[in-house]
């Protein structure tokens, strides 16, 4: 249901809805750096569910809201997750990658 109403949304993508597009995107380039940060360090699969569910429920809070997601997430949430799965795992900060960020449209 969520990739559906989110695909409806991207047909006129405009303001709000765009910008949280491109953080979302973010968010997720973020993610699969740190992945394979945890990978090449060794660490198991599972080590990051909690973030991934993290990132899942804040695409949920941001692009379907009435299909009301299980946990509260907000932006400070999502960073705190990063941060505590990055610590816990003893791997240093994972930035977005320069080319993500200037990709977006201004």
């Amino acid at each position: 249901k969520t990739v559906g109403r989110r695909a409806a949304k991207l047909r006129g993508m405009q303001g709000r809805v765009a910008e949280a597009q491109y953080e979302q995107r973010d968010l997720w380039q973020r993610f699969v750096a740190l992945q394979a940060a945890a990978k090449a360090a060794g660490h198991p699969a599972h080590a990051l569910d909690t973030l991934h569910w993290t990132l899942e429920e804040y695409a949920l809070s941001v692009f379907a809201q009435d299909l009301k997601a299980t946990l509260t997430v907000s932006p400070k949430r999502v960073q705190a997750a990063f941060d505590e799965a990055r610590v816990a795992l003893r791997l240093p900060d994972v930035p977005v990658p320069a080319a993500v960020v200037r990709s977006r449209p201004r």
